[in-house]
């Protein structure tokens, strides 16, 4: 069977994109690579750096936003794993439908659950879920839980992994620069599938994770601790995965294990 035709959406840089992010980090990366070819209204908690005048910030003030009354030619609301994002989705929904707007609601594999991401898919036909693996970055720690970061702190503190029970548990690490490139992709492309993974189909162990950053240093330091409490992944059925590989060893050979 022939993959599915993909096509681009054409450019309307007539209308702004608005982005709504409680937490701040994707949101502002995002309106910085959208503002090159739009304007963009953020909806976060502060402001972005000063100097790009296609980027307007509107403060996140309520727990349910409010944006401007605008046409909007993409919207993009970032989910901060609590329910009162997912709350406000359906309120933009609402808005989008007043121009067929295209709506993008991104949230993480540790989040989206399956049910709510058909809920919004069901409810407005141009929305897509866009959902997002483990981020790392050399300098921003989304979350401290997660394998890959841990990893990046202990390397760099104590030259010593400490790997969880049996080093089995799963993780899906892309970092941060690939996925709002990703997101950014996905937000061009046209095609049919409704919910698109922004990681690579295969998930790595704690274990092979640790072997890679022994591998890069091998004065690193891999140690088995006691297990954690495993969380939970949300892989909704019949998505489609953004890459089918990715080089992760290049990826953390950039992170400058030895920085304190």
């Amino acid at each position: 069977m022939k993959p599915p035709a993909i096509k681009t959406h054409e450019i309307d840089s007539s209308t702004p994109v608005l982005i709504v992010d409680k937490i701040g980090v994707i949101g502002e990366a995002l309106a910085i690579a959208l503002s090159h070819d739009y304007l963009v209204i953020l909806l976060s908690p502060n402001a972005p750096s000063p100097g790009n005048e296609k980027i307007i910030h509107v403060p996140f003030k309520k727990n349910i936003p409010e944006a401007p009354d605008n046409r909007y030619s993409k919207i993009f609301i970032v989910d901060d794993g609590r329910s009162v994002t997912k709350q406000s989705a359906f309120s933009f929904i609402t808005k989008a439908r007043e121009s067929s707007s295209p709506l993008f609601f991104i949230g993480s594999v540790r989040n989206v659950d399956i049910e709510h991401a058909d809920e919004i898919t069901a409810s407005y036909a141009n929305s897509k879920v866009l959902v997002f693996g483990d981020l790392f970055d050399k300098n921003i720690f989304f979350d401290k839980n997660e394998a890959i970061n841990r990893y990046i702190l202990q390397a760099r503190k104590n030259g010593k992994i400490e790997v969880d029970g049996s080093g089995l548990a799963h993780s899906y690490p892309i970092s941060f620069e690939d996925t709002i490139k990703l997101i950014i992709k996905a937000s061009y492309l046209e095609i049919p599938q409704k919910i698109i993974l922004l990681f690579y189909p295969h998930p790595i162990t704690d274990i092979s994770l640790a072997n890679i950053f022994q591998k890069i240093n091998p004065n690193i330091v891999v140690d088995f601790t006691k297990d954690r409490k495993k969380r939970e992944t949300y892989i909704p059925f019949g998505a489609q995965h953004a890459i089918l590989e990715y080089k992760l060893e290049d990826k953390i050979r950039k992170l400058d294990l030895e920085d304190a």
